[in-house]
């Protein structure tokens, strides 16, 4: 059997760190009828059960489920909560929550209102975002025939109102190629999320890059875009561009809303993009894409990940990249090495010797795991010291966190970090169902000579 997903059993009651994604599409009411005895008309009636259903990611462990409110004023309280939410930036917010009632086959569970909002200090964020950005680039999303998952973040949805939907709803994340051709050719369609959501079809492509320097291209994988692609049609160049998009992927969409009619006759996939970034042709941005293709090779269960990427196959890569989109100039990529070297303090390029770059990642789970226990003041001063450390001097901290990964966990050294291990485990247990998934997927895709091929090979058939 094909399992596309990854699979975990969340501890109950057991407190974590959630980031809500918030859309406003996202922010959604499951609504289900139940038929119940009412012992006052002695009769069964049926009662209309209305849920708030809310994407929340897991960033101490790197996996995404759905935070259900069970009640009205759970719902009404929550939203507030997130309202100033945009995407996955929270104004400085983050929220603990205890998990209750988690169900792997839906990826669901609720929180009974045991939740708490913290504001943080601005330096600490902006590390925290970095971190987040980190940890859903270096598992990016698959290509498959059935559409674009993402097996650590996923979720069930159904919903009945006026009309009815279901959904495997996937946050997914990748390189993606446009032309103003395809754009200017958008279709427009109609779907059912409780209310009408008018979207504009559009065919791109797809990248996946392999640790040997090829660039793997799936054609026609329809996006859709929330208003008419006018401005990107404007912004883009006349050879088309690539970027990194972050979609909302609702797979095997089923409805019986009258005014939609997809273009696809089997299996409904709808692919809302949320956000596009034009893809810098620098390592910095290229890397963290090769990184399933090397996760066999490092110890994902440390905190602090290091590995090396072939100098050739980063070369390979940009060449194949820069023959279908524009030449980026050297100064900006100098640039925006350097910028990018200022803002993320948690991933550092280095030279290895003539051949290799040398990469040193901090473990996504480590700057969530310190900042939970700092806004809930279990050793305050050691938890916003070593995050201190990670903004002003990162060599440093990063230095202090491989002398600690190196001692025994009976060690003194790990008191800081003491309870991080079972969190490194649970992300260690995602790491290898998504390293199967990735490595099946590649096999199959590299397999398929009729419909996937290297980009370079494709474009010039």
């Amino acid at each position: 059997m094909v399992v596309n997903k990854c699979l975990i059993d969340l501890p109950q009651k057991k407190e974590f760190l959630i980031n809500p994604i918030i859309d406003y599409y996202t922010i959604l009411e499951k609504v289900n009828f139940k038929v119940t005895y009412n012992p006052f008309f002695r009769k069964r009636i049926v009662v209309r059960q209305r849920f708030g259903a809310y994407p929340a990611y897991f960033p101490e462990i790197g996996y995404l489920a759905v935070l259900e409110t069970i009640s009205p004023n759970l719902s009404r309280e929550f939203y507030k909560e997130t309202k100033e939410f945009e995407r996955f930036y929270g104004d400085e917010k983050i929220i603990r929550s205890r998990i209750y009632h988690f169900n792997t086959e839906v990826n669901r569970f609720v929180s009974w209102g045991n939740y708490v909002s913290s504001k943080l200090p601005e330096e600490y964020y902006k590390l925290y975002i970095s971190n987040l950005i980190n940890d859903f680039l270096l598992m990016p999303s698959i290509v498959k025939r059935s559409g674009l998952i993402a097996p650590n973040r996923w979720f069930i949805l159904e919903s009945r109102t006026s009309y009815c939907f279901k959904t495997e709803v996937n946050y997914n994340v990748g390189i993606i190629y446009l032309t103003k051709d395809v754009l200017e050719k958008s279709k427009r369609i109609v779907l059912w999320l409780n209310s009408p959501l008018k979207v504009w079809e559009v065919p791109a492509g797809f990248v996946t890059f392999t640790g040997d320097g090829n660039v793997l291209y799936r054609d026609r994988i329809l996006v859709h875009f929330l208003n008419e692609p006018t401005g990107e049609i404007e912004s883009i160049s006349n050879k088309g561009d690539y970027f990194i998009c972050f979609l909302w992927s609702l797979n095997d969409y089923k409805t019986n809303f009258p005014k939609f009619k997809s273009s696809v006759r089997k299996r409904v996939n709808i692919n809302l993009v949320e956000s596009l970034t034009e893809l810098v042709h620098s390592p910095y941005e290229i890397i963290p894409f090769i990184f399933p293709n090397i996760m066999e090779s490092i110890q994902i269960d440390k905190l602090i990940f290091e590995f090396e990427i072939k100098k050739d196959a980063l070369s390979s890569i940009i060449r194949r990249l820069m023959k279908f989109s524009p030449m980026q100039h050297p100064e900006l990529l100098k640039s925006f090495g350097e910028i990018f070297e200022n803002q993320n303090k948690l991933f550092k390029i280095k030279e290895g010797n003539d051949k290799t770059l040398k990469v040193t990642v901090v473990n996504p789970t480590v700057v969530p795991f310190l900042l939970r226990g700092y806004i809930s003041g279990r050793e305050f001063e050691k938890k916003g010291k070593l995050l201190d450390s990670l903004i002003k001097n990162p060599d440093c901290a990063i230095k202090t966190l491989e002398d600690v990964q190196d001692e025994p966990p009976t060690s003194w050294k790990w008191c800081q970090l003491g309870g991080i291990g079972n969190l490194i485990d649970l992300r260690e247990k995602i790491f290898i169902q998504y390293m199967k998934i990735w490595k099946q997927n590649k096999i199959q895709w590299l397999g398929s000579r009729a419909q996937i091929t290297s980009q370079f090979a494709l474009r010039n058939t």
